[in-house]
């Protein structure tokens, strides 16, 4: 509520970028059990002086051995991610990157249609695979649908 990003968008990008189980949240990723991070971003030193919560800065950004995507799409970057101490803090980040960074910020146009929403996002280049936002709006429709089962509005 507070950064207005809509939350079937929090969910569905955090469902897939930190599910291995194809959609169904039966395994977390690394990056999501050993830092709390859902959202796969980069740890920057913006991030670390700024939005940290730890008091050891050592402990903000935690380096993870590349997957077979981080070695297709992104070879030559650092593996180096954001942690967090809990995963409210992880999705308040994620919320305040994709509605206060100039980069998202056509993204917010957008609160309205979570689906548009997740394209302008993809191409603004919040993840470097081209199918990303596909990928996204397809666990979109698999929450909806999880949600229409539980008949929660």
């Amino acid at each position: 509520a507070e950064t207005k990003v809509p939350t079937l968008v929090t969910l569905s990008i955090a469902n897939l970028e930190s599910d291995k189980s194809g959609g169904n949240w039966n395994r977390l990723s690394g990056l999501a059990t050993l830092s709390y991070a859902l959202f796969g971003i980069k740890c920057t030193t913006n991030y670390i002086n700024n939005d940290c919560k730890f008091q050891d800065k050592k402990q903000c950004c935690r380096g993870y051995s590349k997957s077979t995507l981080d070695i297709i799409y992104e070879p030559t970057a650092e593996n180096v991610y954001r942690a967090y101490p809990n995963y409210c803090e992880s999705i308040k980040d994620f919320s305040k990157l994709i509605s206060s960074s100039a980069r998202y910020k056509t993204a917010m146009d957008f609160v309205n249609n979570p689906e548009q929403m997740v394209r302008v996002i993809g191409q603004s280049g919040y993840a470097s695979d081209t199918n990303w936002a596909n990928k996204v709006i397809a666990r979109t429709q698999i929450i909806k649908n999880d949600i229409g089962k539980v008949g929660v509005a």
